[in-house]
């Protein structure tokens, strides 16, 4: 009955048309350029932002309207926004839509599924959040065959296009503005004939040495191999030959990629536009674009510098600080020719224990950060690198046995520079970060050393010592606070824990994250 009833007021409060999930049928434009003003998705909640360079797609209908996909910039809907035709140029949502819906087992339904359903609809704000003050509403916006822009009377984020549930509440999502255009750039193509050279990269606060590949033709130099990213690793940026140096122009096409892409997690899993920018500090701290800067030219080591900054982006409209995943402030470029030498020692990061969940063992975590640099400064070849552990005071390096670490083929006691096991998880890598887990109990201190071999000389780096510092809880206490309700990052109810990151609400109210490994 209540499952009845709850059908009933949903269909009362709320008319809107079925949720568009398939492609229309009409002109679709791909490889669009978004920028909106936005509740950007935090943990638990959401704070004034932008999405800037995100990629999405419209399809110009065969019916005369136009369709916006995923609309709510903060939401990854999988679903298009329906936009009626008003007259020549201007265009209308109206609302409430269908935009995002799932199904759950329902504790208080007995187990039986439930369809959640939300929609898109006009909001104003009230007070720290949004009403809807109308059942049906209306956005308007612009299209000039080039971009397509949401129109906003309130010209602020007092009117959004927010995202409700079959309640009309607001679920922390929505736009006030929305720009979506036409890519007007692409990838750089070097030409295949030119004059072939390699560059050492080096900028303040760098993690190592970076080799990039160069090519030289007509008073222009490509450089490949920028960013740190993996996925961009062939990507080019060119640079112009001039009296003093090289002259580097703001806004390079780099091609797309995701927050994720460059390490760690995100709860955002919009696709981006890469770019290649420069930057500059401001007299009043911040920083911003500037459209280029010059490398000059040392006329004895051909070494070519900057006191400005470049940096890998997504999006290249002064983006906010988390778009920049890539700053490379005074920015080097040095001509580069291999050459062996003794790899610096690693640099500890922490070396902590704590007992298993049982009790029966003690897990230690070693963690540091490592360069594929020579002790002079010079660029060191991570293919014949490798580094090896000790625990306690053995003089023998430690050997990983599978048995042990079964997310390895085999057992390892020289660890390759940039290896993780096949989960990323006993033998992890984050960047220049490198994490190992023991299971034994009796370790009290451990080591590292690099190791750089040419295959006819082996140079080998100081050991890096650490002291094992105990965390563990001594006095343990019956945990009394229980698990409420269970989310997964894109803000869906679960009934357990997904492997990766889940955000957890407990009846005390708290809201924690929990990180599930298996």
């Amino acid at each position: 009955m209540r499952k009845i009833f709850l059908l009933i007021i949903a269909m009362v409060s709320i008319a809107a048309s079925a949720q568009i999930t398939e492609t229309p049928e009409g002109t679709l434009h791909e490889n669009l350029y978004r920028y909106s003003d936005s509740w950007v998705a935090t943990w638990t909640s959401a704070k004034e932002g932008v999405y800037d360079g995100v990629v999405t797609k419209m399809v110009e209908g065969t019916d005369g309207a136009l369709y916006l996909y995923n609309p709510i910039a903060s939401l990854d809907s999988k679903s298009w926004l329906k936009l009626e035709k008003k007259s020549e140029g201007k265009y209308v949502a109206k609302l409430p839509q269908l935009i995002y819906s799932y199904e759950d087992d329902d504790d208080d339904e007995g187990g039986q599924s439930v369809k959640h359903e939300f929609f898109a609809q006009r909001m104003f704000k009230s007070g720290t959040s949004y009403k809807v003050l109308s059942k049906t509403s209306q956005v308007e916006f612009t299209w000039d065959g080039v971009s397509l822009k949401m129109v906003n009377d309130a010209g602020n984020n007092n009117i959004i296009l927010g995202m409700v549930n079959s309640k009309g509440e607001w679920q922390n999502k929505g736009d006030w503005s929305i720009s979506v255009m036409k890519l007007t750039t692409g990838e750089i193509v070097p030409p295949t004939d030119g004059v072939q050279s390699k560059f050492q990269v080096n900028y303040t606060g760098s993690t190592g040495a970076v080799i990039v590949d160069a090519i030289e033709k007509d008073g222009k130099v490509y450089l490949k191999g920028l960013s740190t990213a993996p996925k961009l690793k062939d990507k080019w940026v060119e640079m112009l030959t001039t009296a003093d140096g090289l002259s580097f122009t703001s806004g390079q096409y780099l091609g797309q990629a995701k927050h994720e892409d460059f390490g760690g997690y995100s709860s955002d899993k919009n696709t981006y536009h890469v770019f290649a920018v420069a930057y500059e500090k401001k007299s009043s701290g911040d920083s911003a674009i500037v459209n280029n800067v010059t490398l000059k030219k040392d006329a004895v080591t051909g070494k070519y510098s900057t006191d400005k900054s470049i940096c890998i982006t997504l999006g290249t409209q002064n983006p906010p600080s988390d778009n920049i995943k890539q700053s490379m402030p005074r920015f080097t470029l040095t001509p580069y020719s291999e050459a062996a030498g003794t790899p610096v020692a690693p640099e500890l990061y922490y070396c902590s224990a704590s007992p298993s969940y049982d009790y029966s063992t003690t897990n230690t975590t070693l963690a540091f950060y490592v360069k594929n640099e020579s002790t002079e400064g010079k660029y060191l070849d991570p293919d014949k690198m490798y580094y090896n552990v000790f625990v306690n005071d053995s003089p023998t390096p430690y050997t990983f046995l599978k048995k042990t670490y079964n997310y390895n083929a085999a057992d390892m006691t020289d660890i390759p520079f940039a290896y993780k096991d096949s989960y990323n998880r006993d033998i992890k890598v984050i960047n220049n970060e490198r994490y190992l887990h023991f299971y034994e109990n009796n370790i009290n201190k451990l080591g590292v050393q690099m190791v750089y071999s040419d295959g006819t000389n082996t140079y080998r780096s100081s050991v890096m010592r650490a002291e094992v510092v105990n965390t563990g809880i001594e006095n343990v206490q019956e945990n009394t606070t229980a698990v409420k309700e269970i989310y997964s990052t894109d803000g869906r109810r679960i009934s357990a824990l997904q492997p990766g990151l889940n955000i957890v609400r407990r009846s005390d109210g708290k809201i924690i994250k929990i990180i599930s490994n298996r």
